[in-house]
């Protein structure tokens, strides 16, 4: 009979065996998890209970400040809080105050709530070179805990965590100088219309005379360029920064410039001015639209200042200025034809101020441009 009754016993030790791991278990399942070290982000109320409400302020943590504990999840069974000790009883940290990683000190401004006046990514941490964790807007409002030395502010992100961006994407961008003036000043060779004195058209057309001449100065020096078909390409991105109420659909774009030619894209005609910018005023008959496009003379930014006519306003300028509607480039190696098409497209150029005249409104975009690869 012991015999038999032994795999009985066996059995029975083992059903104790797994009772009492599965008791362990268990006991140790309903034990809050520990917690490292956590800082605080704020000036962070120690509850006497885990709720905002039913519950009284023991103390208060200051920002940067250690606390440890155990993690639990309030009645509501969403809510999770930090037990810890204070003064010898049980205290509780909302977690929306606590942080597993030290936050840098703030000093005051901005703080509170805060309009984004210009575009940015969120890093991670108050660092160049941290992660990108998100992006604010143009109007966007955040709420700012406030900015360090180096001049980070600390943002309000959702799910209770928080990013960098730098102070200045609070302050309004510089306004932009005023939109360039639709016209020929006298060093780019324009001539006076019937109205303007016989003295003034001597001078001017003296200017232009030499206008002339140095163009088929600088056709010549980039002759052999010419021939070698030289143009140079850049890629160009949208630069907001440099714009003012800019195009709507303004998009990166490929130029390609042939410098001895001042021609762009192989088919459009510049004014090459003093500086060594290039200049093009362009008409658009479908919206009564001149516009001024200038490429700097480092070829770095790009910009179109667009004029909205009054239909009477635009016609008169389309009448007094038909070079502009046929400025072609010069044939690759033609140094003559180049000067003799920069001439003529310097006395096209209308020697009017269209931002003075009454129902003109206009738009500035900017592009930043670099040698493309």
């Amino acid at each position: 009979m012991a015999l038999t009754g032994l795999p009985w016993l066996l059995a029975l030790a083992a059903v104790a065996g797994l009772a009492c791991i599965g008791a362990v278990a268990f006991v140790l399942l309903r034990l809050p998890a520990p917690s490292a070290a956590e800082f605080a982000t704020a000036a962070a109320p120690v509850r006497s209970a885990a709720s905002l409400s039913a519950s009284t302020v023991l103390g208060e943590l200051q920002r940067g400040q250690t606390v440890a504990g155990s993690w639990i999840t309030a009645s509501d069974g969403q809510t999770k809080w930090l037990k810890t000790k204070w003064a010898g009883t049980d205290g509780y940290v909302w977690s929306r105050d606590l942080s597993d990683r030290a936050r840098p000190p703030l000093v005051a401004a901005p703080s509170g709530g805060q309009t984004v006046q210009v575009a940015s990514p969120v890093r991670a941490e108050a660092d160049d070179v941290a992660p990108v964790v998100d992006t604010v807007f143009v109007g966007q409002s955040v709420q700012a805990a406030g900015t360090t030395a180096d001049g980070w502010t600390e943002i309000s992100l959702s799910g209770g965590d928080v990013g960098y961006v730098k102070a200045a994407v609070f302050q309004p961008p510089a306004p932009p100088p005023p939109p360039p003036e639709l016209a020929t000043s006298a060093d780019q060779g324009a001539v006076p219309d019937a109205a303007t004195s016989a003295a003034d058209a001597a001078v001017s057309a003296q200017i232009a005379a030499q206008a002339a001449a140095q163009a088929a100065q600088q056709a010549a020096n980039n002759a052999s360029l010419a021939n070698a078909g030289a143009a140079t390409r850049y890629a160009c991105a949208p630069a907001f920064d440099l714009s003012s109420n800019p195009l709507p659909d303004a998009s990166p774009m490929a130029i390609s410039v042939d410098e001895s030619r001042s021609c762009i894209n192989d088919r459009a005609l510049y004014v090459r001015i003093p500086n060594g910018g290039l200049k093009k005023i362009m008409l658009s008959d479908r919206d009564h639209r001149a516009s001024l496009l200038v490429f700097s003379p480092n070829r770095q930014v790009f910009e179109r200042v667009d004029y909205m006519l009054a239909p009477d306003v635009y016609a008169q300028l389309r009448r007094n200025n038909p070079g502009l509607l046929h400025a072609n480039c010069p044939a690759a190696g033609d140094a003559q034809g180049a000067a003799i098409a920069q001439m003529s497209l310097a006395r096209a150029t209308p020697n009017v101020n269209l931002t003075t005249l009454p129902g003109t409104t206009w738009r500035r975009t900017a592009w930043r441009c670099a040698v493309a690869p």
